[in-house]
């Protein structure tokens, strides 16, 4: 069976139909709450713009800085109870 006339992957839903059974579906979505509304929230949940982008570049060297600064912390207090452990010795 041919390919749907939207995303052009899957087999169409009828040899009559153009759409496959999920473009079926995002037409009647786009047919219930408008072109405009939808394309709005694809938008705004899916497509990160610039200042989100930054954001989550920040939060994670932010994740990166405080991973570092544990392993740097653990390393130097495992150094601390060795010297410990020989003073004692």
């Amino acid at each position: 069976m041919p390919n749907c006339y939207f995303c052009e992957k899957k087999a169409r839903e009828s040899w009559g139909g153009y759409w496959c059974a999920d473009c079926r579906k995002i037409k009647n979505i786009l047919n219930i709450y408008g072109v405009e509304e939808s394309l709005q929230i694809l938008e705004s949940v899916c497509i990160r713009n610039e200042q989100q982008r930054k954001n989550k570049i920040n939060l994670e060297k932010k994740k990166i800085v405080i991973k570092n600064t544990e392993t740097d912390l653990t390393l130097s207090t495992n150094l601390y109870e060795k010297k410990n452990a020989q003073k004692k010795s």
